[in-house]
């Protein structure tokens, strides 16, 4: 009997690496493993033995799970060794294929590209296999593929005729969904985030309720896992050094901070290969919470996830979306505690998403001492641009180009969004200033600057910071 082999970090770099350019892109390595890895481990939890019982959709060449069977077509998205086991538009209903020929179907940002046949696509799903995991995001605009659009929780469960998924969660920019066809769900999960009203209808809650419940909920939460990720954080990343004091020696975090869409991912993508030290970066702090007591270090990520609740309120965003981020906002201040916890001390953290870029407002109502408490042992490489508008191009540019849109850019027009930049911008100069009167190493690079100049002007930002280690 055959033994499935998964896709691992490693063979996923060693492949993107290969196939790197349009689909593959630096900017986008980090978010695709997101979702990819989490793909993975739900196959791993099948116990599945044949590869010939997954079917995988347009993979761009990069399966989950190894040798598994394709389904793919010709006249777009082409890689390198493209042979799929099916060479057939998915659109075109019914695929060739038998009924609950697989154990499981998996399609990783496809399904937004199968318009206008996203419902029958998916009853196809349910037709030729027992599970499938389908990665989409709820909003999707590309210029080159004007038809594809997103999916939404609400889509899916009316394309099954009610049936929910028996799991859903959401990564970066888009939703992981999970369903076991053996055993339906009529569980609504997306009713979780929501209140009934009556005769149980769906009623979202009122922005200062909806802030009071969130807020209750996140404390209550966060008090159980707070500390279940800075102990499973101990069982995967190496033990601190002991000094002649007994005491462990901190780590080092390194944080990439700038305007969304500037490119910090990109930089962060260009310089990590060429970095001397051991850094570790956001996919070791992809860790499964366990059970641990609640500890007294986390007041103030409290706090700042309380005003980071209360910002959210300025903006024009669906009651959803707030709380999505919220989802987002509270993963990482986990993973920063993780980061910061005497635990796994004297490890080195380089990140392009971190804490500091998601809440320098918040973090600057903080008292002196507070604020230096959390900056200790940080270091920032702050990424600038000399105009305003190059910015706006990037973004605008991300947004053709790749789908990906930014909560708090939707719905601004050019200038709006350059006034909106201009007003981020002013808030990060603030936030360096005061991390500067702290001693703390800042490393500022230009967007518009050369590739090798931005790399050059880090790798000696790091040397400096490997001196003071």
């Amino acid at each position: 009997m055959n033994k499935l082999t998964y896709l691992t970090k490693n063979r996923y770099m060693d492949l993107v690496k290969k196939l790197e350019g349009g689909h593959w892109t630096p900017a986008t390595i980090d978010q695709r493993w997101e979702y990819h890895s989490r793909a993975v481990e739900l196959v791993r939890s099948l116990n599945i033995n044949r590869p010939q019982d997954v079917l995988e959709m347009g993979t761009m060449g990069v399966s989950c799970v190894n040798d598994s069977d394709t389904i793919d077509y010709t006249e777009r998205w082409d890689f390198p060794g493209k042979r799929p086991t099916y060479i057939h538009d998915s659109r075109i209903i019914p695929w060739p294929v038998h009924d609950k020929q697989y154990e499981i179907f998996i399609a990783l940002r496809v399904f937004q590209h199968l318009t206008p046949f996203q419902r029958e696509a998916t009853r196809e799903v349910m037709r030729i296999a027992r599970r499938a995991i389908i990665v989409v995001p709820e909003v999707y605009a590309n210029k080159e593929i004007p038809d594809s659009k997103g999916i939404t929780y609400k889509d899916f469960v009316e394309f099954l005729d009610g049936l929910h998924p028996n799991l859903y969660f959401p990564t970066r920019d888009e939703y992981v969904y999970y369903w076991d066809f053996d055993n339906p769900s009529t569980l609504n999960l997306e009713s979780v985030m929501r209140r009934s009203g009556k005769e149980g209808s769906p009623v979202l809650l009122s922005p200062p309720q909806m802030e009071r419940d969130i807020l209750t909920k996140t404390k209550n939460v966060a008090k159980r896992m707070v500390n279940k990720t800075l102990t499973v954080a101990q069982s995967i990343i190496r033990p601190g050094r002991v000094g002649d004091s007994g005491r462990k020696i901190p780590s080092r975090h390194v944080e990439f901070i700038g305007p969304a869409g500037i490119g910090k991912s990109t930089i962060f993508e260009e310089v990590k290969n060429h970095v001397v030290g051991n850094w570790k970066g956001r996919g070791d702090l992809h860790i499964v919470l366990e059970k641990h007591e609640y500890g007294h270090d986390a007041e103030d990520y409290l706090g700042l996830l309380q005003n980071k609740i209360s910002h959210l309120e300025k903006y024009a965003l669906p009651d959803y979306e707030k709380i999505r981020l919220t989802w987002f906002f509270s993963d990482i201040l986990l993973k920063d505690m993780a980061i910061m916890n005497n635990s796994i001390s004297s490890s080195k953290f380089m990140l392009d998403e971190g804490l500091c870029h998601n809440f320098s407002e918040e973090l600057m109502r903080l008292s002196d001492s507070s604020f230096e408490m959390l900056m200790a042992n940080r270091a920032f490489i702050f990424v600038q641009a000399r105009r305003v508008e190059t910015v706006v191009e990037r973004i605008r540019k991300r947004e053709n180009e790749a789908g990906r849109l930014v909560a708090y850019h939707m719905g601004l027009n050019n200038e709006e969004l350059k006034k909106y930049i201009e007003q981020v911008y002013s808030g990060f100069n603030a936030f360096i200033e005061r991390v500067e009167a702290l001693d703390i190493p800042v490393c500022k690079i230009f967007a518009e600057d050369e590739t090798q100049t931005r790399v050059g002007r880090i790798l000696d930002f790091e040397k400096s910071i490997l001196d003071l280690l």
